[in-house]
């Protein structure tokens, strides 16, 4: 046989088993083809928003994030991840100068203190997940500054937000800040929304600031007059009142929160200890001693 005719043989043998190939069944599974989330982000004005990271964590049976991946956000504001395997999802999207923050909604007995942040979902085998929507909001902030009732800075005091819940309030653990030497503070990161600022005197752990706030306070007393001070709502009442909110407006910073503080309640008990008619200073002593005290 010449050579170019074994050549076209080889040929026309090649093409038909390329072409028995390709009309066999696909050998991936659909359990391995995985499943599709997709969806935009968007403002609060229904402007969509381009160049958000989006982050897509997978979730344990406790609700831990054991794997997560991410992806960026078109002109459009779409996104998509595709291959995802099934199980429990938290998808949410950042962006500088925007936040993803939602203020806890007290509908339900069960309520967990703090912001909540991008949606949840559960994705079966093969499943798509389409037309999610995640929204952020630009951020704002609350500013001022904690004085004492003598106008006298308040530095190193922890400041926080809360939100009213019924006659009480429940603080959001993660807009904690603490002020600074002039007493300012700056909470940042809210989305819009009505806040109270609750402001908590705590005592420092390192002695030398604690004798340094005290001497800062009222050098020429004893430490046992220098004031302390409890738990103060904006504008300056103590936590047991109901204070007053600030209304927080979308990417609008709220300067000029200052809250002075209010003293502490205090209790104290006074008497008069006489000696048992008839009882010895030594039977006194004896007693103390039995029971393992020192006179």
């Amino acid at each position: 046989m010449h050579a170019p005719m074994r050549l076209a043989r080889g040929v026309l043998v090649w093409t038909l088993l390329a072409e028995s190939a390709a009309a066999q069944p696909s050998t991936v599974t659909p359990s391995s083809a995985g499943g599709r989330v997709s969806g935009r982000v968007i403002s609060s004005y229904a402007g969509l928003i381009a160049d958000a990271t989006i982050t897509l964590t997978h979730l344990s049976a406790t609700g831990a994030g054991i794997e997560a991946q991410t992806t960026t956000s078109d002109r459009q504001g779409a996104f998509g991840f595709e291959r995802v395997a099934a199980g429990r999802y938290h998808l949410v999207a950042s962006k500088p100068g925007y936040t993803n923050r939602q203020l806890p909604s007290f509908g339900s007995a069960n309520v967990t203190a703090g912001f909540a942040t991008g949606t949840g979902f559960t994705l079966s085998a093969n499943e798509h997940a389409a037309g999610l929507e995640l929204t952020l909001r630009h951020a704002a902030s609350i500013a001022g500054r904690i004085a004492e009732p003598d106008g006298i800075p308040a530095p190193e005091v922890h400041v926080l937000a809360a939100v009213r819940r019924g006659d009480s309030y429940v603080t959001l653990p993660e807009t904690r800040t603490t002020t600074a030497w002039d007493g300012r503070y700056d909470i940042t990161g809210l989305p819009p929304g009505e806040y109270l600022v609750v402001v908590m005197p705590l005592p420092s752990l390192d002695q030398g600031r604690v004798l340094a706030s005290a001497e800062r306070r009222a050098p020429e007393a004893p430490a046992s007059a220098r004031p302390s001070f409890g738990a103060t709502l904006y504008p300056g009442v103590p936590d047991t009142e109901r204070g007053d909110s600030v209304t927080v407006f979308e990417g609008i910073a709220a300067e000029g929160i200052d809250v002075w503080l209010t003293p502490a309640q205090r209790y104290s008990v006074s008497g008069r200890v006489f000696w048992p008619d008839g009882l010895a200073a030594e039977k006194v002593r004896a007693l103390l001693e039995a029971k393992g005290l020192k006179p």
